[in-house]
């Protein structure tokens, strides 16, 4: 940790140990909460005060409003969000039907897949498609229809 202390540090240290016993849940809160269970209070208060100064920073030299985001996407959900964009990426590729697909509609905007069929899972707990159902798509895709 740098040595020295002037006042500018001294404030946004305090402003971010604040910010670290807010009882509400905030995006700078929840950065604290993270930074302090993995490395401690005397580390997240660090970065938080750090994160402080580069947004008044932004604020004051490239004169940015501050845009408080939202919330942050965990690993499990930027994992499923990849996870939709793949698979959306490979029915474009394939250029499949809900027939194909084996989809069948309910009525309301979702479907229902009868996964023993057509899709089996992996022992890692990944879904791959019949090998059979692969080759007639793809043979499909290069327009030669195998009657």
């Amino acid at each position: 940790m740098p040595q020295g202390s002037n006042l500018l540090k001294i404030a946004l240290r305090n402003a971010a140990n604040a910010i670290g016993n807010l009882k509400d849940s905030t995006p700078l809160r929840d950065f604290f909460q993270r930074i302090s269970f993995r490395k401690g209070r005397m580390s997240a208060i660090s970065a938080t005060a750090r994160k402080l100064a580069v947004i008044i920073w932004n604020m004051a030299v490239k004169g940015e409003a501050y845009i408080n985001p939202e919330g942050y996407l965990f690993l499990d959900q930027k994992r499923k969000l990849g996870l939709v964009k793949r698979i959306k990426k490979q029915i474009d590729k394939f250029a499949l039907t809900t027939d194909d697909l084996g989809f069948v509609s309910t009525g309301y905007s979702r479907c229902k897949v009868s996964v023993s069929q057509k899709f089996s899972r992996t022992l890692y707990g990944k879904i791959r498609m019949d090998p059979i159902l692969k080759r007639e798509l793809r043979l499909k895709s290069n327009g030669i229809n195998k009657q």
